[in-house]
């Protein structure tokens, strides 16, 4: 813990802050929760080595143009210790009702179809705006979004690497598995183009709870080193389900989740995914776009009915002459 419970941290307006606790901590730093006033609020302390003159600079920059959409929980003032290094920056709480994407994965968050949908609309429209104003994310995976699962409003954190599309101005260029194929190969670095690789990851961990591109290959790999990792991810992607490719097929009993899942969605979803991990691993400029996962979205949560018997949610399918419920089986539509 590098902050103590007590200490206080001033910004260059003159605004106090006191750190009340510590919540957690990542590569670049730790965060903490702390009072400006009677508000409380959260402060991201950068490691001494990560305190660069370069990432005040990018703080800066986001502060002074201000927050792309609500759903960004954006920098709003940097603080430090008598005016040096190191420093940090003041974000929103998160506020308690949000879970993160992990807890989707684990079942300790449960949303309804229609609120995942939601979830998925509201992350990709945030992306959208965030972009439509020449920004790339650089690091969009799992750990940075958090959703309510209520409504499925949404709330995406660790801001402060957002950098102008195309710029090599950070030090971060992705997570594994989240990394587009030419990132990994050394080929690109990070831009709105791998940023919508990254955003299709995301998705489909969100509806299929399993990444597009773990099948038999993975299942029959021993060590998953960081040679394997590459050729998964990098050097030689299959998608799971590939219409011309089933090499990579996922593995019943092992990876269940995707076979289970990807039965549900309408035609339209599948098909967004299956361009997004075929012709999109290798032609990052044909990858699909916000504006068509937004259709989609949208599309999915108008097409929602509940089944007769049970109650359970049924994505209409406009492909399907009929629609058994995959919560009793019984003729839905």
């Amino acid at each position: 813990m590098i902050l103590q419970t007590g200490s206080l941290l001033t910004s260059r307006g003159g605004t106090s802050y006191k750190v009340l606790r510590l919540l957690g901590s990542g590569a670049q730093g730790e965060i903490y929760e702390a009072e400006r006033d009677s508000e409380r609020v959260a402060v991201k302390w950068y490691f001494p080595q990560m305190a660069s003159t370069r990432q005040k600079s990018i703080l800066e920059n986001l502060i002074a143009n201000g927050v792309p959409d609500a759903s960004f929980i954006w920098p709003e003032d940097i603080v430090s210790m008598g005016g040096g290094n190191p420093f940090g920056y003041v974000m929103e709480l998160m506020p308690s009702s949000y879970k993160g994407i992990v807890d989707l994965l684990q079942r300790a968050a449960e949303p309804t179809f229609s609120a995942l949908c939601k979830a998925a609309f509201n992350l990709t429209r945030g992306f959208q705006k965030l972009h439509a104003l020449g920004y790339s994310y650089r690091d969009i995976s799992f750990g940075n979004v958090f959703f309510n699962p209520d409504n499925g409003d949404v709330l995406i954190c660790d801001n402060d690497n957002v950098s102008a599309n195309g710029a090599d101005d950070t030090v971060i260029s992705g997570t594994p598995r989240f990394m587009a194929p030419e990132i990994i190969t050394g080929k690109a670095k990070p831009s709105r183009n791998t940023d919508l690789f990254s955003l299709a990851v995301l998705l489909f961990y969100m509806f299929m709870i399993h990444h597009p591109l773990e099948g038999a290959k993975e299942a029959g790999i021993k060590c998953l080193d960081t040679n394997a990792m590459n050729m998964l991810f990098g050097t030689d992607p299959v998608f799971i389900f590939d219409p011309n490719d089933v090499s990579n097929r996922p593995v019943e009993g092992y990876q269940d989740n995707a076979i289970i899942y990807w039965g549900l969605y309408p035609q339209k979803l599948r098909d967004l995914f299956t361009a997004s991990f075929t012709v999109g691993l290798d032609t990052p400029n044909r990858r699909v776009t916000e504006t068509q996962w937004l259709d989609a979205f949208t599309n999915l949560i108008t097409g929602i009915f509940h089944c007769p018997r049970c109650g359970a949610e049924i994505f209409f399918d406009e492909t399907r002459k009929t629609h058994t419920c995959w919560g009793c089986g019984a003729d839905a539509a």
